[in-house]
Parts: C-alpha cells; sequence; structure tokens
C-alpha cells in the first residue's frame, strides 16, 4: 500500500483555475497530480445524499477512490 496525497478542502488555487464546483473536485485533484481528497464538513454537513453518491462515482473514476469526509463530531449532553 502507497501513501496518498491531497489536500483537505479547496485551496485559492480551486477557483483561480475556473472551478465552482464540489462535484469539479475529482477533476481539479487529478490535474494537480495528486490522489486523494478530504471534503470537510466542519460547520455539519451540508451535501445532499445524491451529491455526495455523484462526488463518490466522480472520485472513483479519476482519483482511485480516495475521498475522505472530515465531520466534526456533536455530542448531545442531557
Amino acid at each position: 500500500m502507497s501513501a496518498k496525497f491531497g489536500p483537505a478542502g479547496n485551496s485559492l488555487s480551486f477557483s483561480k483555475m475556473g472551478y465552482k464546483h464540489s462535484l469539479q473536485v475529482p477533476e481539479y485533484i487529478e490535474k494537480l497530480g495528486l490522489d486523494a481528497f478530504e471534503y470537510q464538513c466542519g460547520r455539519g454537513v451540508n451535501i445532499g445524499l445524491d451529491k455526495a453518491a455523484q462526488l463518490g462515482a466522480l472520485a472513483k473514476k479519476k482519483i482511485s477512490h480516495c475521498l475522505y469526509m472530515h465531520l466534526i463530531i456533536y455530542l448531545c449532553l442531557r
């Protein structure tokens, strides 16, 4: 198994390269020569199931399944 490298979230270069939507992330990562991406959900999960499935399918084609979701763990104490 080899190490995978990629950003956590979109950098400024994402928009400077003309990308605008989350579904363009796998193409962006591939163009940079990287092979992983961490989707940031630091303020809660703001991606629907359909879009998450589309993003996963694109990642499977472009960056060999290396798509991670970064989630904040919410605790509810009563």
